[in-house]
């Protein structure tokens, strides 16, 4: 700081002499030819060093709007009429569970039809009760969009393995969609017993043709039966876990769910803004930034010395004429009072 204000004082004295000095002087008239370029270039350095900062505040004004647009779908987030709490919600969950629990105190080399049947649907059920008793300390209608969401990718994937009978998965899967199309409320219990009973027709009716057509031989035939019939009671068990899914209206979980994923896409975008906040803060050139806090300053105090030599130079005439006016005024005044004396 020292060093720039002794330089400043210097150029800008070496300035006004040479004003003075050199009245007559034609190099003036490119004193705005080196100036007005030497700010232009001034502002081209301080605008490309600002651009973190406008990155950085276009960044956190676009971050506001999100974070108002948060606000607003939050106040307006959908409500969902259920008719359940949260004992009778988790009693329906735990019944579902009861099929993986049974697995975990079997082995591979269990030989019942039951262990054998559990097994095979555990991994699958496992992901389903995974996301449905996460975030247990919520309410009841938000745990209840994971489990919905849970239970549509579950029944895919059991209808895909091909553990369970074909009549089976379709029973299954087409009685769950049709009964969540009709927004039945509270009366869709009774449609999920009706369809339970569907299931184990059909079914039986399909292994009884497997038997009739000879497909399945007197040792292997026996054990595969008694899987399909555990695997056909597991599907009973599966369809009324998922009561809770059927009883709530599928227009209003809609809305929900859609609502949600727009929150979410909002809470991601927000944070995506904090990343480009944060990387603003360190896109500085260092090398163009350093001459601009070293070098620049003296560039600068040359240029506005040049610009105030060009000034004394325009006011030389009037500086002269003022100091010939104070000499005729001192003049005119030394007489006075030697003509007074005298008297």
């Amino acid at each position: 700081m020292l060093v720039l204000l002794i330089f400043t004082a210097i150029v800008f004295l070496a300035a006004c002499v040479w004003g003075f000095s050199r009245y007559k002087s034609g190099v003036w008239v490119w004193v705005d030819c080196l100036y007005y370029p030497l700010a232009a270039i001034g502002v081209i350095l301080l605008f490309h060093n600002n651009s973190g900062q406008r990155q950085e505040i276009e960044a956190i004004q676009d971050k506001q709007l999100l974070q108002q647009q948060l606000v607003r779908d939050i106040a307006n987030q959908p409500r969902v009429h259920i008719d359940i709490d949260s004992t009778l919600y988790s009693s329906y969950i735990t019944l579902i569970g009861t099929i993986p629990g049974l697995a975990a105190v079997c082995t591979e080399a269990s030989s019942s039809a039951a262990c054998n049947a559990a097994l095979k649907l555990s991994p699958m059920i496992k992901k389903f009760l995974d996301s449905a008793n996460a975030d247990a300390e919520l309410p009841v209608e938000k745990r209840l969009l994971n489990t919905c969401n849970a239970a549509e990718s579950m029944l895919l994937e059991l209808e895909a393995s091909g553990e369970l009978l074909p009549s089976t998965s379709r029973e299954l899967i087409g009685n769950y969609k049709a009964i969540a199309q009709k927004n039945m409320g509270l009366g869709a219990a009774y449609e999920v017993d009706r369809a339970n009973e569907v299931i184990k027709i059909e079914s039986q009716s399909e292994l009884r043709a497997l038997d009739k057509g000879g497909y399945l031989n007197a040792e292997a035939g026996d054990f595969f039966r008694e899987v399909m019939s555990v695997q056909i009671n597991n599907a009973t068990i599966i369809l009324k876990g998922l009561t809770p899914c059927l009883e709530t209206r599928n227009s209003e979980l809609q809305k929900l769910n859609e609502w949600t994923d727009k929150k979410l896409t909002t809470e991601q975008r927000i944070q995506e803004f904090n990343q480009i906040i944060e990387k603003a803060k360190t896109v500085v050139d260092l090398g163009l930034y350093s001459f601009q806090l070293k070098l620049w300053p003296f560039f600068l105090v040359l240029a506005l010395a040049l610009k105030f030599g060009k000034a004394v130079f325009g006011v030389n005439e009037q500086c002269k004429a003022a100091l010939r006016k104070l000499r005729i005024l001192w003049d005119k005044r030394t007489h006075t009072k030697s003509v007074q004396r005298q008297d």
